[in-house]
């Protein structure tokens, strides 16, 4: 990894890319006593995302064409939903209060997708963000506040291509046109 950083400390490697850490695997060399309890708490995925298109307020769909793909890739896609609930227990030797083990690796993770997402923001997108303190609260914010400009965005370009005509242009000209709609379309998810 690259000793290169960006103002909020992400580590960037030469490539572009965001590294939050390496892979985790939860595989043995032996399989399991079945007579031995297992530790039920999923392994921790670290993830690695190739910044090409920092979110902006204007490419909301482009970007998330992005991270959905990765998320449900790497089976993180219900940390953009509502958490887990959080439960305590009276620990039995301390006599304290700790939370469920279960709710912290849950806790982990997400605060782990949400530093990925916040790296993937621009600056601007990022000073507006900064109180949502879960993955869930982010995605939520910014599907609630930038996809309908998204939506007009597509709109637009889906007339524009309904609405193209040659005229006076060469065939290779309208083709290069038709063509580069179509490619916005595609990049952005429609």
């Amino acid at each position: 990894m690259a000793a290169s950083s960006s103002s909020s400390d992400i580590p960037i490697n030469s490539s572009g890319d965001i590294n939050l850490g390496m892979r985790i695997s939860n595989s043995r060399s032996t399989p399991p006593n079945p007579t031995t309890p297992t530790d039920t708490t999923p392994p921790m995925v670290f993830l690695t995302l190739p910044v090409h298109t920092k979110f902006s307020r204007t490419n909301f769909l482009a970007w998330k064409s992005q991270i959905e793909p990765l998320l449900h890739a790497y089976g993180l896609s219900s940390f953009l939903t509502d958490p887990p609930s959080s439960s305590t227990s009276i620990d039995p030797l301390t006599g304290q209060a700790q939370l469920d083990s279960t709710f912290l690796a849950w806790y982990k993770q997400d605060q782990m997708i949400l530093a990925l997402l916040r790296a993937s923001l621009s600056e601007q997108i990022l000073a507006q963000v900064v109180s949502c303190s879960t993955s869930g609260d982010l995605w939520r914010y910014l599907t609630h506040t930038f996809s309908s400009s998204s939506r007009a965005l597509l709109t637009d370009l889906k007339k524009k291509l309904q609405n193209s005509t040659k005229g006076g242009a060469s065939c290779t000209d309208f083709i290069n046109q038709i063509r580069a709609i179509s490619d916005e379309l595609a990049f952005i998810g429609a």
